[in-house]
């Protein structure tokens, strides 16, 4: 319910109202004292706020999570949700309120846009907060984003295993990934040769001037006798990458 922008328990009730949804999760169903039958158009009926914000606070993370990235994902697959074989691997902060009682929270510094920042730093404050890593799926034209895989760790780790964890549980789950792009959170050398050579993922980084990347493809451009090729994409009917 949060990924439809629903940040209160009070308004996720109205984003879970299907009766057959509730009725399985065994959330209570019933009227709403002042609604009658004049209307011609059918009402809906919320659950109460307290019930959903104990079913959440009852619900195990770490199965959650494992429900989410194996069983949700693989369903979606089956379904050709992922089939443009385009992904994208994003890192954010989610800010909290300072409260101790959120488990597992840290804190780091943040500049004025919600990004990691230095100490010193223009604008910088300390901000309790979650780290989100996401595994979105897209297409070219970027009209729409799917969720394959998420999680939510410390605000101060460094996301690298976690982006790892992301991607190879997708794939050994049995999904596929033609071209990923990637945060710059989510980068090493031995991580980028084992997608490489062990998933066959096409990845693209962005680079900065300080990076040792950077620095092999200004080399490879200022190079002489270097014999550059057109590299061709084209999709199939199905939108998979036809080689």
């Amino acid at each position: 319910a949060k990924m439809y922008g629903e940040e209160s328990f009070l308004n996720i009730p109205y984003v879970i109202n299907n009766g057959s949804i509730l009725k399985m999760l065994g959330l209570n169903l019933g009227p709403i004292p002042g609604f009658n039958d004049k209307n011609k158009k059918e009402r809906i009926y919320p659950v109460n706020q307290d019930t959903i914000r104990k079913f959440f606070k009852d619900t195990k993370p770490d199965k959650l999570n494992l429900w989410f990235n194996r069983d949700f994902s693989s369903w979606m697959r089956k379904k050709s949700a992922y089939r443009s074989g385009l992904f994208i691997e994003d890192a954010s902060y989610v800010p909290l309120p300072g409260n101790p009682n959120y488990q597992y929270a840290d804190y780091i510094w943040l500049d004025e846009d919600g990004n990691h920042a230095e100490k010193d730093a223009p604008g910088a404050r300390l901000v309790q907060c979650y780290k989100f890593s996401s595994l979105l799926n897209t297409d070219r034209d970027g009209s729409y984003y799917i969720y394959a895989g998420a999680r939510i760790d410390p605000g101060n780790v460094n996301g690298l295993n976690e982006g790892r964890d992301l991607i190879e549980g997708f794939v050994e789950n049995g999904g596929y990934i033609d071209t990923l792009l990637m945060d710059r959170g989510y980068i090493d050398g031995p991580t980028l040769t084992h997608y490489k050579k062990d998933y066959r993922i096409n990845w693209v980084i962005p680079l900065k001037t300080n990076m040792a990347a950077y620095d092999d493809v200004m080399g490879l451009c200022r190079a002489k006798d270097v014999d550059w090729k057109t590299y061709h994409l084209e999709q199939n009917d199905d939108g998979f990458i036809a080689r």
